[in-house]
């Protein structure tokens, strides 16, 4: 096998002049990055040191100009739109410095690249779906060149990842003085700039796939992880200890962290230990004098948790492994309700994991671990966790606080009830008042619910959904919404009434405009519409219905006889089973009932209830 490997910096990767440009084969799938994805690149960026490791990236080299991308094409795009973004930034800004100047020079000569015929860019994308038409369009636009924007760009994957980029620079943003924002500015790019990749390059199309296959099936070079073990065991050795015992004890930890089904478990692992330190820092620092000497830990991040660790494991390898296995125990049950020891912690828990509210596994670590100090009740913790849950639906839909701020939020929670130490039902009560300090009002909630509710987050609408199915659901028919197949898919998806895809079936056109020749208007209705709550509700396998008609959509049933369209037992589904056609009133109407059901749900307990609860004007 022929390769060259090589660490690269993204200032290297994307250069100016390089003489060749990447391009994503044919055969492989478009950009298929979200909002989860691209936020958790963009935070690991801003918030780590610079020179952050963000994985490999494998290309097959040729005698042309050509860097065919087999593995890396997410990243390598999403990198290139983030660039694009800080330009467009950059630009906007008053007074252009000739700092501001230079990075703009810098950023549109490595984006840009004329001795690529095919679109003069760094990349040619693969064009399935319109996805190099929107690449194109969303570089060049960013770059200042005023173009037309491809018809529903906003609504596929390259025009969504803009926004999100756009709106994760704009909350940065929002935190500096004007005098400060290009030095803001400046630091995102050098970041990026400065986050290095591993540079694989093949000869052949073998080679790289059998390179692919080897680092996809056996892991990446070491982690924080490994090399905290590898500290450990030497410790152990260093004094004496029992080698075969620690290694023992390390791996019952990580066993706890794990999850069989998971293949994130090292993501999860990686978390508890930022959580570990970022809960008890208090205690740690007076514990462990010395890691006050080091330089930036007064957070746990990627980037350092090493260096706290070794500090650590170095004062003694006995106390370390004890105070670590008392918190994985703790953690398990967190992130695995199922194997919580406390029943009616279970469901609430679940709520939580279904909600995606991970940061605040490090306030409940604390609380739990601290239970008996505080005299808190088993009842107690689920009220925090119950509240928690209301707090992450409505951030998560509302990205107020942004998500870099939820660590830092958490950890001044737990400082307060370190300094003011409150007792049983207080701990709630100073919770509940910093979170509702921070909240989206429930004016801006509903207006979240009331919106493009898909499009902006489909983790968080499938929860909605879920929530307010349960109580009328059948459950003869489904135990569990959550229920996933053998291949880790849920059983129970998300189902469009009125379709989401670019080509409208004949039938639909007519229900939605009464005229199968007006296309357009069924397309800006669908545009409008589509992706609000009142369009949207959960069926089996919903692959089975995609584009087919509205009476079948209601009937279908499988290969057994068992309802699987919207006569599957959801009473939320009852008014659309009714209705003898749907068209953007309907969806109106539904979107109203299900907004104010979602509010009776998710209200804070200190917060009145509206009255009157409206669908908003579209122009």
């Amino acid at each position: 096998m022929k390769i060259k490997a090589a660490p690269v910096k993204v200032k290297d990767l994307i250069q100016q002049n390089p003489g060749f440009y990447y391009q994503i084969p044919k055969y492989q799938r478009e950009y298929i990055w979200g909002k989860n994805q691209i936020t958790e690149l963009y935070n690991d960026l801003v918030e780590n040191d610079k020179g952050l490791f963000i994985g490999p990236i494998i290309f097959i080299t040729s005698p042309s100009q050509v860097r065919e991308v087999i593995d890396g094409q997410q990243r390598l795009t999403t990198l290139c739109l983030m660039l694009g973004v800080l330009y467009d930034k950059i630009s906007q800004l008053p007074k252009a410095t000739k700092r501001s100047v230079n990075v703009l020079n810098n950023i549109k000569d490595s984006l840009r690249n004329p001795n690529n015929p095919i679109n003069q860019l760094i990349l040619v994308p693969q064009c399935q779906n319109n996805n190099d038409v929107d690449f194109n369009y969303a570089i060049f636009s960013l770059l200042q060149h005023q173009l037309t924007e491809p018809l529903y760009y906003g609504n596929r994957r390259i025009g969504r990842a803009v926004k999100v980029l756009s709106k994760l620079i704009e909350d940065d943003l929002a935190s500096c003085k004007p005098k400060n924002k290009e030095k803001k500015l400046k630091e995102v790019y050098d970041k990026v700039q400065a986050a290095e990749l591993v540079k694989i390059e093949a000869k052949n199309h073998y080679d790289a796939y059998m390179l692919f296959e080897s680092l996809n099936n056996r892991g990446v070079p070491l982690t924080a992880i490994e090399l905290m073990k590898n500290k450990m065991m030497s410790e152990t050795d260093k004094n004496n200890g029992d080698i075969i015992a620690n290694d023992g004890r390390w791996k019952y930890i990580l066993e706890l962290l794990s999850d069989d089904d998971s293949s994130d478990n090292y993501k999860v692992q990686e978390r508890f230990f930022r959580h570990h330190y970022n809960a008890f820092i208090t205690d740690i620092r007076k514990h462990y004098p010395k890691i006050n000497n080091l330089s930036k830990v007064s957070i746990a991040t990627r980037s350092n948790l090493l260096k706290i660790y070794e500090v650590l494991i170095e004062k003694s390898v006995t106390d370390f492994l004890n105070e670590i296995t008392d918190s994985a125990k703790i953690y398990q049950q967190l992130i695995l309700p199922e194997k919580c020891t406390i029943q009616k912690w279970q469901v609430p828990l679940l709520d939580l994991q279904h909600v995606q509210a991970a940061p605040s596994y490090m306030l409940l670590l604390y609380l739990v671990k601290k239970q008996k100090t505080l005299n808190l009740n088993d009842k107690t913790i689920v009220d925090i966790i119950e509240l928690l849950v209301k707090f992450f639906i409505r951030r998560n839909l509302t990205d107020t606080p942004n998500t870099r701020e939820l660590d830092r939020m958490f950890m001044g929670i737990i400082n307060d009830i370190e300094t003011q130490a409150p007792q049983r039902q207080k701990v709630y009560e100073l919770i509940k008042n910093e979170l509702a300090s921070v909240s989206a009002d429930i004016n801006r909630f509903i207006e979240a619910l009331m919106g493009k509710i898909y499009d902006e987050n489909r983790d968080a609408t499938r929860f909605v959904l879920c929530k307010l199915a349960e109580n009328g659901f059948a459950k003869k028919i489904v135990k569990d919404l959550w229920d996933r197949d053998k291949k880790g898919n849920y059983i129970w998806t998300i189902e469009h009434v009125f379709p989401e895809g670019d080509n409208i079936p004949e039938e639909w056109i007519v229900m939605m405009t009464g005229n199968k020749t007006k296309v357009a208007e069924a397309k800006i209705i669908q545009k409008d519409y589509v992706h609000r709550l009142g369009n949207l509700t959960l069926t089996g396998y919903n692959s089975s219905l995609g584009n087919k008609s509205f009476n079948t959509k209601k009937n279908h049933i499988d290969a057994h006889g068992n309802f699987i369209g919207y006569r599957n037992g959801i009473i939320n589904n009852d008014d659309i089973v009714k209705a003898k056609k749907w068209n953007k009133d309907n969806i109106k109407r539904r979107t109203v009932a299900l907004v104010k059901e979602a509010i009776d749900k998710f209200l804070f307990p200190w917060e009145q209830k509206p009255t009157n609860i409206s669908f908003p004007k579209i122009p």
